[in-house]
């Protein structure tokens, strides 16, 4: 084929695709940009969503609860391209690995590094003991809702740990328990979001980053992370009571 052919070709196929995709009157109704609000929202939702988003991108100072060891300052810092979705900041993991098998240093209340502190005295660093470090890059959070909104159900019916169907994927189901569910006999969920499909709601996902990431206790993790799992530094780096 040609290059005048090529190009006669793709301009057909441009304007077929304007023609399939406007409606009955003949307008090309496009779908919203990255980040934006669907359309389908009510006036109400709208406004929750504004409202989110500037909530999503204000920094939240250590006066009112930030730290006092941390990461980011707001979520907008880490998913930022666009507003919710992937970003360029990256975090840092650490543990002990021993003949493909992680474990987390010995004293230490989690593997993930903060990277900053209220203060010098409050900084966390990668302790000696720990001979694996790995650095993990910001994941979109776009959609989360939607995607929590399929059924438990729906996502069991395709799972194919053994690749039966042939078509070179073999999937399966990490079962969880979300944070907000106290009930230790409740049924489990499944993992939707994180690295290993840990999480399995919007709400769980976030009480998780905003202490994991940000310091800031709530309702679902009420318990502060000391630096380097020392409590006796906490409490002197940390004056301010828990919600």
């Amino acid at each position: 084929m040609s290059p005048g052919t090529r190009i006669a070709s793709l301009a057909v196929i441009t304007a077929s695709c304007f023609a399939l995709c406007a409606d009955g009157g003949g307008v090309l109704e496009l779908q919203p940009r990255a980040g934006d609000p669907i359309r389908e929202l009510t006036a109400e939702q709208r406004d929750l969503f504004d409202i989110g988003r500037v909530l999503y991108s204000t920094p939240i100072p250590a006066t009112e609860g930030m730290g006092p060891i941390f990461n980011k300052s707001n979520c907008q810092s880490c998913h930022s391209n666009p507003v919710g979705g992937w970003g360029n900041a990256s975090v840092t993991q650490f543990g002990i690995s021993d003949k493909g098998s992680f474990t987390m240093v010995p004293g230490e209340s989690q593997s993930l590094l903060q990277e900053f502190g209220v203060s010098e005295f409050c900084m966390e660093i990668i302790p000696s003991a720990a001979n694996f470090t790995a650095i993990r890059m910001t994941n979109s959070s776009m959609a989360f809702g939607m995607v929590e909104a399929v059924p438990d159900a729906a996502i069991a019916l395709l799972e194919d740990p053994t690749d039966a169907n042939g078509d070179g994927v073999s999937g399966r189901i990490h079962w969880v328990r979300p944070l907000e569910e106290t009930n230790s006999s409740s049924p489990l969920r499944v993992g939707r979001f994180g690295w290993k499909a840990q999480v399995a709601t919007v709400l769980s996902f976030s009480g998780d980053a905003t202490r994991n990431e940000m310091g800031i206790t709530n309702r679902l993790l009420m318990v502060e992370n000391a630096p380097n799992g020392d409590s006796a530094r906490l409490a002197q780096c940390d004056p301010m009571p828990e919600p």
